[in-house]
C-alpha cells in the first residue's frame, strides 16, 4: 500500500528546453483504452519521440528510472475556477450581481495566469482546465474556456469555446425559464 501511495503523487518536474530524457521503466497509461505497460519514454526538445523497451539513446541522455511507478498523459481539469478564483469572490464580477457583465462575459479576459491554484494543480498532475463561470441565478452565467497551464504567465488556450447555463427544477419550469 506505500508504494502505491507514492506513485500517485510522485510528478518529475524538469526543464525539456533542449534535452533529451528517458523516462525509464514506468508503468505507461497511453489513454487509449489499453492495459498500461512497463515501457520506456523517450522525450527530446519537449516531444515524445519514442515509447517501447531498448530505446536507442546517446551519452547524453538524461535518464529518470521511475520503476514502475504510473506514467500518464496529463490530466484536464474538465470544470473548474482555476484562474478565476479570485474573479468569482467578488459579487460585482458574478453576471446576476453586475450591470456591466452579463451572459457573454468570458472568463479568457479575467483569467489570472497568478493564480495560486495553478501551480498546486500543476504539481498534481493537471495541465489544462475548462474554467467556467460561477453559477448564478441567470439560466445563462457565462462563457467558458479551455487554458493549458504550462506555467507560463502567457495565457493560453481556446476563448470562449463553451456557454454555461442552467436549466430546469431549481429554477422552475424550463418553459417559465426560457
Amino acid at each position: 500500500m506505500k508504494r502505491l501511495s507514492l506513485s500517485l503523487f510522485l510528478i518529475f518536474t524538469f526543464n525539456l528546453s533542449s534535452e533529451t530524457i528517458l523516462l525509464k521503466g514506468g508503468l505507461v497509461h497511453s489513454g487509449n483504452g489499453n492495459s498500461a505497460k512497463t515501457q520506456d519514454i523517450l522525450i527530446s526538445d519537449k516531444t515524445i519521440v519514442g515509447i517501447g523497451t531498448n530505446l536507442i539513446i546517446d551519452g547524453n541522455t538524461r535518464v529518470i528510472e521511475v520503476n514502475g511507478l504510473p506514467v500518464t498523459p496529463g490530466l484536464i481539469s474538465p470544470m473548474s475556477n482555476l484562474g478565476i478564483v479570485e474573479i468569482n469572490a467578488l459579487d460585482v464580477t458574478r453576471d446576476d450581481e453586475s450591470d456591466l457583465l452579463s451572459a457573454g462575459f468570458s472568463i479568457f479576459n479575467a483569467f489570472n495566469p497568478h493564480s495560486t491554484g495553478i501551480p498546486w494543480n500543476r504539481s498534481n498532475g493537471v495541465t489544462s482546465a475548462m474554467s467556467t463561470p460561477s453559477a448564478s441565478s441567470f439560466p445563462i452565467f457565462g462563457l467558458g474556456s479551455h487554458f493549458v497551464l504550462d506555467g507560463s504567465l502567457e495565457i493560453k488556450g481556446s476563448k470562449d469555446i463553451a456557454m454555461f447555463g442552467r436549466l430546469g427544477s431549481s429554477y422552475g419550469s424550463r418553459a417559465e425559464t426560457l
